[in-house]
């Protein structure tokens, strides 16, 4: 079995569809009625056996703690077919992805939305709850955060306390 990752800044249609579409709420979001961003600045993609099976998604973010602004690179779009399930590709194309955020992005912070049940797959990667408030927009207004928020220190630095705000939906 052969493993490739690959890094592009976007996704063909096809790719799209097969990454995303193969049930009518692939992430369990759709609870939460909250509009989320779709559109990502990078994309790690796994192939095995030259068969696209995991994608992760990166954006930069500049968010405010407690009034400072901070730049995040935000994980977003974390998913893997079903038949490729449990065999470790999120999990490397994540490790990738920090790296590449810490890295080459040069952010202080990665920063993620994820629903509970997922909060113990991110904890072991070196991802922290954010125990503040997060506020984000959505089209009605200013909204909490509905799920779970996590940071990746990328520099050993501690999370600023204080209410975070985000000025975009969240990712």
């Amino acid at each position: 079995m052969t493993e490739e990752i690959r890094l592009a800044k976007s996704l063909s249609h096809e790719e799209d569809q097969w990454l995303f579409y193969w049930e009518p709420d692939v992430f369990g979001l759709d609870p939460y009625k909250f509009e989320w961003r779709l559109e990502n600045d990078w994309h790690f993609l796994m192939y095995s056996d030259g068969q696209l099976v995991s994608h992760v998604g990166v954006v930069e973010e500049v968010v405010t703690v407690a009034e400072q602004q901070v730049t995040v690179a935000g994980i977003a779009a974390v998913v893997t077919l079903p038949k490729a399930q449990g065999k470790g590709y999120a999990h490397k194309l994540l490790k990738e992805a920090t790296t590449f955020m810490c890295r080459e992005l040069k952010v202080a912070f990665g920063l993620l939305f994820c629903r509970p049940v997922l909060v113990s797959f991110y904890e072991p990667l070196g991802w922290q709850l954010v125990q503040e408030p997060v506020i984000i927009e959505q089209p009605s207004g200013k909204a909490t955060a509905p799920v779970p928020v996590m940071v990746l220190p990328c520099r050993g630095q501690s999370w600023p306390s204080g209410t975070v705000k985000i000025a975009s939906w969240p990712w």
